[in-house]
């Protein structure tokens, strides 16, 4: 844990802990130089020690750094802390997830579901078009910004993406074994949950999921345990989103539809 008062590499001081869990902590710091508030998230100390956790970390920042969108979170700086720690420093946020939203209001109104759900798409977009397959979009990684002109979406945790290969980016490649599974099995595609390759389809899938929560205030797989939900998503059929809201625009039905089609083909290129 690190102190409020601290000084990191001689310029950012920490205030104090926003957040903490398995894989590290975030702390809200000062840029002492220019007088910025900053985000700066630190991998736990026996993580730091392999050397996978931080080939993760690093290509997390390498990532966000090269889409550069106004929906994505922004890599600030990175290094590593005498203990040999490694950190990030991104921009820092003020608002809400969009998982604590549906938590304390349930559901949306179709309207404001799908404002945030395009803004959300924008910033996946951009990360497609830079090669950068998210894999675990979810209500907890999609932020909402508050601002004076008016909230804006910033995709958060690219902690498991990757990089849609060529041959300069095999690297990136081992970092998740093929057959082993990653994202959040509420939220995961078919193939995903398969263990199959992955691609910008995947994230289309969730963003489908997103959609319905955000509408019908659950989402459209539900299980006994993380088993069965898994057997579900790989291979049954979602709920409509008529069947848990009748009133909802079936313009608005067919693109959840189409967005979680089972083929990747099916869905939105």
């Amino acid at each position: 844990m690190l102190s409020p008062g601290q000084i990191i590499d001689g310029k950012y001081r920490i205030e104090r802990c926003l957040a903490e869990g398995g894989m590290g902590a975030v702390y809200l710091g000062q840029n002492t130089r220019i007088g910025r508030q900053v985000a700066i998230k630190v991998l736990h100390g026996v993580l730091a020690k392999q050397g996978v956790q931080v080939e993760r970390f690093e290509q997390e920042a390498q990532l966000l750094a090269r889409i550069g969108s106004q929906y994505i979170v922004e890599v600030l700086d990175m290094g590593d802390l005498p203990s040999g720690d490694s950190y990030m420093v991104m921009e820092y946020l003020e608002g809400e997830s969009l998982g604590e939203r549906l938590h304390r209001r349930k559901r949306l109104e179709p309207d404001e579901a799908v404002q945030i759900v395009e803004q959300a798409l924008t910033g996946l977009e951009a990360a497609h078009g830079a090669g950068v397959v998210h894999r675990d979009i979810k209500p907890d990684n999609l932020f909402l910004q508050r601002r004076p002109e008016g909230e804006l979406i910033k995709i958060l945790d690219f902690g498991v993406s990757k990089l849609q290969l060529d041959t300069q980016d095999l690297r990136h490649s081992k970092l998740t074994l093929n057959g082993t599974l990653v994202g959040t099995p509420q939220y995961m595609s078919p193939e995903q949950a398969r263990g199959h390759e992955t691609d910008h389809h995947t994230d289309i899938f969730a963003m489908g999921i997103v959609l319905f929560e955000c509408i019908a205030g659950e989402t459209p797989f539900v299980g006994e345990n993380m088993h069965d939900l898994l057997f579900k998503v790989a291979l049954e059929e979602p709920r409509t989103l008529a069947s848990l809201r009748p009133d909802v625009d079936p313009k608005l039905e067919s693109i959840v539809r189409r967005a979680t089609a089972r083929s990747p083909d099916n869905r939105y290129a």
